[in-house]
């Protein structure tokens, strides 16, 4: 591999960042997720991949050059870069399905051997040395091809070049004037255009090789939770947008969330239309409440959350005990019909719960089923509709909502004791939400829905609105490999 090969595998790897991808073919799905990265972002994570990239570089090695020159043999090797730096990263990406990427005013010292001996026995005169070349004013381009197949993004290096300019000799060792000027000669000619087509054709290898490496090491399927899983795969094509914040990409995402034992989806949540259109931060994700909706589906059929609360499990700040006495000021009819019993309250969801919007509030509902109980004999079973303000952060790369507090509105499903007013009692059943329900929901439901990311990628500054109906989540990124 050529010594400025490896400079593309920047590129290769900032475009592959985007690709986090799941193995599905479920085409022409409209997506749940849309992740945009502006020209801007792209640079960002370049810059910091460029230095190991850089530095691979320098230990790499060139083709030297034999033949034979006015009755000598002469061979030039061992060319080995000592300082390699570079001014500019230029990254265009304003044509479609086309990121284009060059790196200018870079500069390479380099040292070589030379030697020369007489065609012909005994081989005198002879000698040998060394030489330091300076290169400066390189420049090296690649056109990359942005496309989906089979769901997953691929990216392939098409096309190369490279051009090396002002070149400066300097010998050390006894050798001719004419070696001398056939060093310098080969320099601007032979060995230069060697040099340039050994890193045009390592540019590409190495970038599709590189590519294939990263998009390989993705993951795919990402855990939510034990109980479920969330599919990034791409179900439709990338697309290239221009605003007048400049060029970026926008990347579109399956984002249901399926069973972890099964991974196909339940299909009992309708798809949404996801806006494509991106801001002005590196990183831009706009997600719908398909995401979460998909993944409350799944948390209920698998986990089927349940609680149960009597005298003996009584949380912490219950505001009143779980007895049928306790109960009598809220109440009466228990103990009118049991007498002094011990109250149990099973807590069921009513259906899986769902995120939506209010205006520009972000809510979640929730419908609980509560089956009271006095010692074993039923008593009542109420249906209570819950409604939660939705906050937002970032955690360890992935979004957490969470749900602070909620309100109900309750109404009576079925009553073994006669009619009652619920009003009296609103509060137990609130505090059974509060306590027990809400934080099963921040704590296992909203885990964290992973964003497409690989390691040492980071997502800082964020910040949350909502735009045509869907959360958009805005980041400036971070890269440190």
């Amino acid at each position: 591999m050529t010594h400025k090969s490896l400079v593309v595998c920047l590129v290769a790897a900032v475009v592959a960042i985007l690709a986090c991808l799941a193995p599905t073919s479920r085409a022409q799905l409209s997506p749940a997720v849309a992740v945009g990265i502006s020209s801007a972002g792209v640079t960002t994570i370049a810059n910091g991949i460029l230095p190991a990239v850089m530095e691979a570089v320098r230990t790499s090695e060139f083709p030297g050059e034999s033949g034979k020159e006015s009755g000598y043999k002469y061979e030039i090797s061992k060319i080995r870069i000592n300082r390699l730096t570079y001014q500019d990263l230029i990254l265009n990406m304003q044509q479609a399905n086309v990121i284009h990427a060059g790196i200018r005013k870079l500069t390479v010292a380099l040292n070589l051997h030379w030697s020369y001996k007489k065609s012909k026995i005994p081989w005198l005169p002879r000698g040998s040395g060394t030489a330091d070349v300076s290169m400066e004013g390189c420049t090296i381009d690649g056109a990359f091809l942005v496309t989906r197949v089979n769901n997953r993004l691929q990216v392939v290096l098409q096309s190369a070049t490279t051009q090396i300019d002002n070149i400066s000799v300097k010998t050390h060792g006894s050798l001719f004037s004419w070696l001398y000027n056939l060093i310098i000669r080969l320099f601007k000619s032979t060995i230069r255009k060697t040099i340039e087509n050994a890193i045009s054709d390592g540019f590409r290898e190495a970038v599709n090789v590189r590519a294939a490496q990263i998009l390989a090491t993705m993951e795919y399927i990402k855990p939510v939770s034990s109980w479920g899983v969330i599919d990034l795969s791409l179900p439709r094509d990338p697309t290239q947008y221009n605003s007048g914040a400049g060029a970026s990409w926008t990347f579109p995402f399956n984002g249901e969330v399926y069973p972890a034992s099964t991974r196909a989806p339940l299909n009992v949540v309708p798809r949404p239309n996801m806006p494509w259109t991106t801001g002005n931060r590196h990183f831009e994700l706009n997600f719908s409440f398909f995401t979460i909706n998909s993944a409350a589906a799944v948390w209920q059929q698998v986990k089927r959350p349940t609680s149960i609360v009597d005298g003996s499990n009584t949380p912490q700040g219950f505001p009143v005990a779980m007895t049928s006495v306790a109960w009598q000021p809220h109440i009466p009819q228990i103990y009118t019909k049991y007498g002094s019993s011990g109250i149990e309250i099973k807590t069921t969801l009513d259906s899986y719960p769902t995120a939506g919007f209010n205006g520009n509030q972000m809510i979640f509902n929730m419908a609980y089923l509560f089956t009271v109980t006095a010692n074993g004999r039923a008593c009542f079973t109420i249906r209570g509709r819950y409604s939660g303000a939705v906050s937002i952060s970032v955690r360890d790369n992935a979004i957490v909502p969470r749900i602070d507090d909620a309100t109900g509105l309750f109404d009576l499903v079925s009553s073994s004791i006669g009619t009652f007013s619920l009003k009296p009692a609103e509060f137990i059943f609130n505090a059974v939400v509060k306590l027990i329900a809400l934080p099963a929901i921040n704590n296992d439901l909203f885990a964290g829905f992973p964003l497409p990311t690989i390691a040492g990628l980071s997502f800082v500054q964020p910040e949350f609105s909502v735009r045509d109906g869907f959360v958009v989540a805005g980041f400036n990124v971070q890269y440190r490999p």
